[in-house]
């Protein structure tokens, strides 16, 4: 965490909504006297590169199925209850 990264390349728009908003960002910064023209655009629009060294694995936390006991709670007593009956009716 907190690592630099390697290389800035200039970021690529992979569609046409972020194409645009990057072309509305140019403008607005061009009128505000914030960004120097097309250069200054260029280079808040880079994206950083890590090597694999900088990076780790994202490892989620396990799925837990508790919708059966949140939403109906009742239902969820029950079958425990029917099953624990039946456990003890079995093993007399």
């Amino acid at each position: 965490m907190g690592q630099q990264p390697l290389k800035r390349v200039k970021a690529r728009a992979s569609t046409i909504n972020k194409k645009r908003e990057w072309e509305m960002m140019k403008e607005r910064g061009a009128a505000q006297g914030t960004i120097d023209g097309a250069e200054g655009a260029s280079e808040m629009l880079t994206q950083g590169l890590y090597a694999l060294w900088q990076t780790e694995l994202y490892v989620p936390n396990p799925v837990i199925d508790v919708s059966c006991c949140v939403c109906f709670p009742h239902v969820c007593c029950l079958v425990v209850v029917a099953w624990l009956m039946t456990f003890l009716i079995l093993f007399q």
